[in-house]
């Protein structure tokens, strides 16, 4: 299986993240997503034991600046759950990185002038 993640950025930002499965040279698209929303951006795509899909980056949020989002999809693309966080509040955030551990998963990014790391239950 090979996850690639594609990255559109614009005034309308769309993060997208599209899984392919095959051998090198026969590749196809199994699924594909993508968030809709103003200035988004995906930064880093994770796998866990169960073979759920996370990806983070940012987007806009309500107050007007950049906030952290992760997306966690099944196996078939489908959208399980999305964390927004606004870690500074009225400051830029954004979820730079993603691993995921047994139990949880771990986001690491920057919010304003410092350093996040976030843990997520797996579920």
């Amino acid at each position: 299986m090979n996850i690639r993640l594609r990255v559109l950025v614009g005034s309308v930002g769309l993060f997208f993240i599209n899984l392919y499965s095959g051998a090198a040279g026969n590749v196809t698209l199994a699924w594909a997503s993508h968030l809709n929303a103003e200035n988004a951006a995906a930064n880093a795509v994770a796998v866990d034991r169960y073979v759920n899909i996370f990806t983070v980056g940012s987007a806009m949020g309500p107050g007007g600046t950049l906030d952290m989002v992760t997306i966690k999809y099944d196996t078939a693309g489908n959208e399980k759950w999305v964390q927004i966080n606004d870690a500074s509040v009225g400051g830029d955030d954004e979820a730079i990185a993603v691993a995921a551990g047994f139990d949880s998963v771990y986001v690491t990014g920057r919010s304003a002038d410092d350093y996040v790391t976030l843990k997520y239950d797996l579920n």
